[in-house]
């Protein structure tokens, strides 16, 4: 367990953590870091909880987090990261909680999402992300609580499938470009707080 985040340390994240075989916890949120993420750190095969946000990283999320297949808790919000989603993220089965809010990412949400099976929190709000919301968020995410997608570039109509999360408890998809009507069936969702 590495815990060393809500403090002032800055430079880049050294490469040679990637060392730290049976590393569980990583924890350097809320510091001045700097630079891209280090791909060295994609061997951490027993990684639970990966925290890099509120630091001042560039570049993209690397392709190779698909290797962190222990991955419970990823949480890479308010950097400076660009580009897409990887969809090799979908092969986290794991993954509970991605919180990549406040960062410049485009695209859309990658349909391989919907194989994250376990997936409770989605925080996507406030990036550039574009097209619809994908119908297939909900055709098998029983456990999704929260769905934010808050001040992007959403369009078209809010999926149907959406109420097949029956726990859902917030649904965020304000400031966007959604079109359509107030689906009658958001009344199924019971949970919503």
């Amino acid at each position: 367990m590495l815990i060393l985040n809500w403090n002032k340390l800055q430079g880049s994240i050294p490469p040679s953590l990637g060392g730290c075989r049976s590393l569980r916890s990583l924890y350097l949120s809320a510091n001045n870091l700097i630079g891209s993420i280090p791909s060295e750190l994609c061997v951490l095969s027993e990684l639970k909880y990966y925290n890099l946000g509120e630091n001042y990283l560039l570049g993209t999320i690397p392709t190779c987090f698909a290797n962190l297949s222990s991955l419970v808790y990823l949480d890479l919000q308010s950097n400076n990261l660009h580009g897409r989603l990887p969809s090799k993220l979908g092969m986290l089965r794991l993954l509970r909680h991605i919180y990549v809010w406040n960062n410049s990412l485009t695209g859309q949400i990658p349909s391989s999402f919907s194989n994250c099976t376990n997936l409770q929190n989605l925080v996507l709000s406030d990036n550039h992300f574009t097209r619809h919301i994908p119908s297939e968020l909900c055709t098998r995410h029983t456990q999704l609580l929260g769905i934010y997608l808050y001040g992007n570039n959403f369009s078209g109509s809010i999926p149907a499938t959406l109420f097949n999360c029956t726990k859902l408890q917030v649904i965020e998809f304000g400031k966007n470009k959604l079109s359509g009507v107030v689906p009658m069936e958001l009344g199924k969702l019971t949970q919503l707080q």
